[in-house]
């Protein structure tokens, strides 16, 4: 809905700026119509400017650009300059048919039929672009963030990474990484894996148990437990004799 207000502001302004040009070659010169722009005279050309016209269509030309690329302030530009033209043409729609000073020549004329016509459009193009741009007004849209492109690409990573996993994989850990078994806590407490845990810790240490030695292993110095070897005696000899008692 927006982007069709926006064409047709842009086909309104086209409209405008047609009879603003018109005006100024055809009506009131150059010279005069730029006068016009900054000086409103009732005695002379100047006056006769069509200078709101050439407004209304840079607005609407402006705003409706704006829109098309996706602007939300530019939505309130052209409304509210919908708002002041539709009160305006209204003002000059209802005084040229209840005026009977102006009535006349607006519908007599070719030149007032035009602009007569002209008020009428206009009036029902602001209208419509009232309605158009104020349709989701009170509606509250929550603001988003543009979407980056580092974040689109880990978007794709990621489930990339989920879909060679496989379902169980992807529905269980959000990285894609296969879920690591189940550890026994060395106190009887079941250890929970870490979400962010890929692999298992190189520096973990595993709990190790000492067997125990069997009973009919030799000792390491050819004796049984609990003795020592003995060092080998010596034969005692004639000297080591005890001396005999002299008779």
């Amino acid at each position: 809905m927006y982007r069709v207000a926006a064409y047709v502001a842009l086909g309104w302004a086209g409209i405008l700026m047609v009879r603003a040009l018109w005006n100024c070659f055809a009506d009131v010169g150059v010279a005069n119509f730029l006068l016009g722009i900054v000086y409103y005279g009732s005695t002379d050309k100047a006056g006769q400017a069509e200078t709101s016209s050439l407004s209304y269509a840079v607005f609407y030309g402006i705003g409706a650009f704006f829109i098309l690329r996706g602007s939300h302030w530019a939505r309130g530009l052209v409304c509210g300059v919908a708002l002041v033209e539709g009160y305006n043409r209204l003002r000059s729609l209802t005084g040229a048919l209840f005026d009977h000073a102006q009535k006349g020549w607006f519908t007599s004329s070719t030149r007032g039929e035009l602009l007569l016509a002209t008020f009428a459009l206009g009036l029902i193009v602001s209208v419509a672009l009232v309605l158009m741009l104020t349709r989701r007004v009170g509606v509250h849209v929550p603001w988003q963030p543009p979407v980056s492109a580092w974040t689109v690409a880990a978007q794709q990573a990621i489930a990339g990474q989920q879909a060679m996993a496989g379902p169980q994989a992807a529905a269980g850990n959000p990285y894609g990484a296969a879920p690591l078994p189940q550890q026994t806590h060395p106190y009887g407490l079941a250890a929970t894996p870490h979400p962010y845990q890929h692999q298992a810790n190189p520096y973990q240490q595993q709990a190790t148990h000492q067997q125990p030695q069997p009973a009919d292993q030799p000792w390491p110095y050819g004796a049984a437990p609990g003795e020592f070897p003995q060092p080998p005696q010596p034969k005692p000899g004639p000297s080591d004799l005890p001396p005999q008692p002299q008779r």
